[in-house]
């Protein structure tokens, strides 16, 4: 049997999280944010084998995590970027289900917001599936500003040597291929000075810990 590189006992965790529910279930239960740093003074960027090591993941370290469970489960591995002004990207893994001929996309992730985690597969495109996260995207708990602007085309990771999934160096090729995809804004520039701040209250409570 093909364990891609894992060992025994990561390679049947990940079977075992063979559903877009569990995977989320374990980033947000079991993992706590990363804000690890390089000797640079870059985030990390680690394989999925190190997060499972390490129990810690930020939003792309997340969003590999779940594609990795994906490719093990023989499911789709795809990745978004959402983009925004004055703020950080935010990066997730998608999973779809199909109805009479229709995708319906969903995502799953880590982030230091509750509110920018998951979302179920009802989205009919890209485009759909980040608007959802418009009116909840905010720089940080005291900042009520909505800031998302755009998104990425999708980055199939299954383009990529499955090496990825157990590197000890840090994946910054699997970055620079969401920075070089196609980006598309959601809606006209001057629009974003007139959109409504979020409920402070709301924004507040969001914040499980500062870090997209």
């Amino acid at each position: 049997m093909d364990r891609l590189g894992l060992t025994v006992g990561e390679y049947k965790f990940l079977r075992t999280h063979n559903t877009p529910n569990k995977i989320q279930d374990f980033i947000e239960q079991r993992l706590v944010y990363n804000f690890d740093t390089r000797p640079n003074g870059e985030a990390t960027c680690r394989s999925p084998k190190l997060v499972l090591k390490a129990g810690k993941a930020h939003c792309f370290e997340g969003a590999l995590l779940a594609g990795a469970a994906c490719i093990v489960n023989g499911l789709p591995a795809q990745l978004m970027e959402l983009t925004a002004h004055k703020d950080e990207e935010h990066i997730v893994a998608l999973h779809w289900r199909e109805h009479k001929g229709i995708k319906y996309r969903g995502c799953m992730g880590m982030s230091g917001y509750h509110l920018i985690l998951y979302r179920d597969a009802i989205f009919r495109t890209p485009r759909e599936l980040a608007l959802s996260f418009a009116s909840v995207y905010h720089p940080t708990r005291h900042e009520t500003r909505k800031s998302l602007r755009g998104y990425s085309a999708i980055v199939d990771l299954r383009r990529f040597d499955t090496a990825w999934l157990t590197m000890r160096e840090p994946l910054d090729h699997i970055g620079d291929a969401l920075g070089a995809a196609r980006h598309y804004g959601m809606f006209p520039k001057e629009f974003g000075k007139d959109l409504r701040p979020m409920n402070a209250a709301v924004a507040l409570a969001d914040a499980r810990f500062e870090g997209k």
